[in-house]
């Protein structure tokens, strides 16, 4: 153990993060440093350089991401935080937080000191419930945290490679200076496994990038994979890329529950049912709207399927509005604000109603128009007495419904119903779905029922006939 001096930190108390003693404070510099933003990021330097009020220990860095966002770390201990350690308030906090994680780390039997290729975070210094500290493995794949379910009883909790490892990396990703043992490899084996289910499969599969992203990404890669191979110094910008794509896809593994026995191929596709207030909404609203927000709202649903988007549907539903809305002669400035300004507080898709009945009003008072010119056309014609008024009035009742006739069958991929049942191997046709599906399911159902009628008629009739011949034989 190191014995302490006046320039350089001791480390002590049994456990790897006990500070104390920390050095005497230096010059501060005149002025500040000016610097040039790189390949990798803005360069480390020591945070003395950054705040000319402080002055903190030796070996502190401040790293800039390619966020934007600023994070510190302590090139001797390892340790990351975002927390301002400029402020001696925070630094306080920070202070007894590595010292409260000591204490705790030098209870549980068989904890190991933290390797070199091993960084402690500490974060949410003013969390009510105190800060978060977690142990980032790098060479392992690990994300390390104490958990306890209560004072006296708390434990190791070890997570290989999951959503709060990519998240941890995506936070911090400017210090390191190696990448993370075999993430590229798990980056290009995750997408290729969902590039090959979305060929062999269909679109529907719980793969969260399209094509088109998956080719994308790939290209990235492998720029920064070229980069890093000539030696540029592009190592957070290529950790940073592969976390934030392995990020997602665990997202959609845990919810497909990847690795189970219950393991979803594909996603799901059936939105939740509404509840009774969306009902009585849709029925009060139904006269006033014509029924056109109950239309915007399972298209609404059909894009947010139990709160997951997925880009391609959601392109789609896009491209269908713009195809509307470009359509109709009078739009609202503010009409693609209502996509933005409402958030869902249930899982019952409330928010979806509300934008579904702003999203209608265009088509609705293009109705009332043209209602409004028919009610008059027709009232001119009945009251006139000219003889041609009655023929007028047919042949434009009858312009008008051929037209809307033909508009509903041009449209009708958009005034179909939602899916009912979930995507299955068994199921025959991807897009045979909503009122077809309803009526085919319906006339399928009948056929079935009027069979069985039919065989258990010729049953009774063959049984009557049998019951006849016995009492024929018999004396």
């Amino acid at each position: 153990m190191p014995e302490s001096t006046t320039s350089q930190p001791v480390v002590s108390g049994g456990g790897p993060y006990t500070w104390t003693s920390p050095p005497p404070a230096e010059d501060p510099p005149s002025e500040y440093v000016s610097l040039t933003r790189s390949w990798g990021g803005v360069p480390a330097l020591n945070c003395r350089t950054m705040n000319t009020a402080t002055s903190l220990p030796h070996g502190w860095m401040c790293f800039a991401h390619l966020d934007g966002t600023v994070y510190y770390y302590d090139t001797r201990r390892r340790i990351v935080t975002p927390e301002d350690i400029n402020e001696p308030a925070i630094y306080t906090k920070y202070t007894a937080a590595i010292e409260r994680f000591t204490a705790e780390t030098n209870n549980i039997p068989g904890f190991q000191a933290v390797s070199a290729w091993q960084t402690l975070v500490v974060k949410g210094l003013d969390d009510p419930t105190g800060p978060t500290t977690y142990i980032m493995d790098y060479e392992n794949g690990l994300y390390i945290e104490i958990v306890s379910k209560d004072p006296s009883n708390k434990h190791i909790h070890t997570e290989y490679k999951t959503e709060k490892f990519w998240n941890a990396i995506n936070a911090f990703p400017m210090h390191l200076i190696r990448v993370p043992k075999d993430i590229d490899v798990d980056f290009l084996g995750a997408l290729s496994f969902g590039a090959s289910e979305r060929i062999m499969e269909w679109n529907e599969t719980s793969f969260p990038f399209t094509d088109e992203q998956t080719r994308r990404l790939v290209q990235v890669y492998r720029d920064l994979k070229g980069d890093l191979d000539k030696g540029t110094d592009v190592i957070p910008a290529f950790c940073w890329h592969i976390s934030r794509v392995m990020s997602r896809i665990e997202i959609a593994r845990k919810k497909s529950q990847f690795g189970t026995y219950d393991f979803q191929l594909y996603r799901n596709v059936v939105p939740d049912p509404v509840g009774w207030e969306i009902k009585i909404a849709d029925a009060c609203l139904f006269l006033v709207l014509f029924g056109a927000h109950r239309t915007y709202r399972m298209r609404l649903q059909g894009a947010r399927v139990k709160g997951e988007v997925y880009l391609a549907d959601f392109r789609e539903l896009l491209n269908n509005f713009l195809a509307e809305w470009s359509a109709v002669p009078f739009q609202f400035p503010s009409q693609q604000k209502y996509l933005s300004h409402l958030q869902s507080t249930s899982e019952r898709d409330a928010d979806l109603a509300i934008t579904a009945c702003f999203l209608s009003i265009p088509l609705v008072a293009l109705l009332y128009a043209v209602l409004s010119f028919s009610v008059a056309l027709g009232s001119f014609c009945i009251e006139s007495n000219n003889t041609h008024s009655e023929i007028l009035l047919a042949v434009v009742l009858g312009v008008a419904g051929t037209a809307g006739l033909g508009t509903l069958l041009f449209f009708w991929h958009v005034w179909r119903g939602p899916r009912m049942n979930e995507v299955s191997e068994e199921e025959e046709e991807e897009w045979n779905y909503g009122w077809v599906a309803r009526i085919k399911s319906g006339l399928n159902g009948a056929r079935e029922g009027l069979r069985k009628g039919v065989g258990r008629l010729r049953l009774l009739k063959g049984k009557a006939k049998d019951e006849k011949d016995v009492a024929s034989v018999l004396p």
